[in-house]
């Protein structure tokens, strides 16, 4: 029920964003706010970079901070399925209850991986799971790990 920022030494994990959601599934999951959390800070630190030009004049740092942050964010926003972009992802997660389902998989998944947990430790439920119209490839990697 609030924003939190730790710091926690996972192997392997080198600026890994574990964005487990705290909350059992539903149909109702904010996958577009998950999602556009790196355009965000992105944007906000192209932001900075620009105060930082108004407050201590032009910088090389600065502008260099500016055109890789604005970059960042067109790149990930722009629905792009070859990358795997963000906006691709904001666009079809939605598409179905079972890519969604798929999504909230993989983010616990993928934490309990880095919190160094086997298939074995986590909980039954993450493996009952039946996709009949999962578009979303990336996304589907969750069934690939209760396979595994």
């Amino acid at each position: 029920n609030k924003w939190q920022i730790a710091h926690e030494k996972t192997r392997g994990a080198i600026g890994q964003c574990i964005m487990r959601p705290d909350f059992k599934y539903h149909d109702k999951m904010p996958y577009i706010l998950y999602n556009a959390g790196g355009c965000i800070v992105n944007f906000m630190f192209a932001i900075l970079c620009f105060v930082f030009i108004f407050a201590y004049g032009q910088n090389p740092f600065a502008i260099a901070g500016i055109v890789v942050n604005v970059v960042f964010v067109v790149m990930n926003l722009v629905p792009s399925k070859t990358l795997g972009s963000d906006g691709y992802h904001m666009t079809n997660i939605g598409k179905t209850n079972d890519n969604k389902r798929a999504y909230w998989l993989e983010l616990n998944m993928m934490a309990d991986i880095l919190h160094g947990k086997t298939f074995s430790d986590m909980p039954q439920h993450y493996f009952e799971f039946e996709a009949n119209d999962l578009h979303l490839e990336k996304v589907a990697s969750s069934l690939y790990m209760q396979y595994c």
